[in-house]
């Protein structure tokens, strides 16, 4: 496992909101307003090595509707997450073998995966977060090992060489942790661990590319960022902070530089716990935020801002929430 400033590095999630960005952890075209895959969240956990399945409306200690466990899967120190609600399918990162797989939405059990992407040619290297682009079939993945970008087909498999990738001195990648995909402004939003900053490129971009923008310092309230969303109906930037902020925080999608949030949500009320992962659904209006140091899941509404009780929260020995890293709708 890496160790940043001293602090375990957990995998996020880079559930990017469905209907408004057009792919990203969602995947749906940008004309789509559809909630998540069969109102589901999805979550993995690093403990056992599985990937937990819950209804989009659950609440308190409730039985995953389905869990996706065992030695078949090719589950290995799972990390990010990403739902396709286009062709129905889960894309994983596995930091532990250095790989993505991907697995039919309705997959239950010890079942294999539809297809993996492994092996030398890949560039994967410590994998944290990983993106879906449904509208130009592509899948991104954030790697910590070599401060990079690494980007596929959708339908790759195999020991692949990568489309293309985004690495350098010039890419302001620091400890890349968490990608979403905006297609519909073909951009790309990183949060980066190491120096707490979000730095956005073109969708399309390659090789050691200066970011077309940097959130960064001390007036963002950027806190060890671990999970980002990207919200292109409302034009805003939603980011979970793992540090000693416990919030999230949300910018205008093209804010640049050192800048206030536009609101943040923190305070005891708010049962944030060391935020490992957000997700943003704007058909309903609300935010799902991962929560490394309880173990739960807790809902907000969208435009919710302060030291706000949850609208509802997931957790409990029921859940098989285990170690959980990333989430996706």
């Amino acid at each position: 496992m890496k160790r940043l400033s001293g602090i375990l590095i957990l995998a996020l999630s880079t559930a990017v909101l469905l209907a408004a960005c057009g792919g990203g952890g969602g995947g749906t075209t940008p004309a789509t307003t559809a909630p998540a895959v069969n109102n589901q969240i999805f979550v993995t956990n690093f403990n056992n090595n599985s990937i937990t399945v819950y209804g989009s409306t659950a609440n308190g200690n409730i039985t995953p509707a389905s869990t996706i466990s065992g030695a078949n899967t090719g589950l290995s120190v799972p990390w990010g997450i990403a739902v396709d609600t286009v062709n129905n399918q889960v894309f994983v990162v596995n930091e532990g073998n250095n790989s993505i797989t991907v697995y039919n939405s309705t997959d239950t059990g010890n079942v294999t995966p539809v297809r993996t992407i492994s092996g030398t040619n890949t560039g994967l290297s410590v994998p944290y977060g990983i993106a879906v682009d449904t509208v130009n079939n592509q899948i991104f993945a954030t790697n910590n090992g070599t401060n990079s970008i690494t980007v596929y087909n959708r339908t790759d498999a195999g020991n692949v060489t990568p489309v293309r990738t985004i690495s350098g001195g010039n890419t302001g990648l620091s400890g890349p942790i968490v990608i979403a995909v905006d297609t519909v402004n073909n951009q790309i939003f990183v949060a980066n661990v190491n120096n707490n900053s979000i730095t956005v490129y073109n969708r399309t971009d390659t090789g050691n590319v200066t970011a077309l923008r940097i959130i960064s310092g001390a007036n963002t309230g950027l806190s060890s960022p671990r999970g980002i969303a990207v919200d292109t109906i409302n034009n805003q930037i939603f980011v979970a902070n793992f540090g000693a902020a416990n919030s999230i925080t949300v910018y205008n999608r093209t804010d640049t530089g050192n800048v206030a949030p536009l609101r943040a949500i923190s305070g005891a009320n708010t049962g944030l716990s060391s935020p490992w992962g957000i997700a943003v659904d704007t058909v309903n209006n609300q935010i799902f935020a991962l929560n490394g140091g309880s173990w739960s899941i807790t809902v907000y509404g969208s435009t919710a801002t302060g030291n706000i009780a949850p609208l509802r929260t997931i957790s409990g020995a029921n859940t098989g929430l285990n170690d959980p890293l990333g989430i996706a709708l």
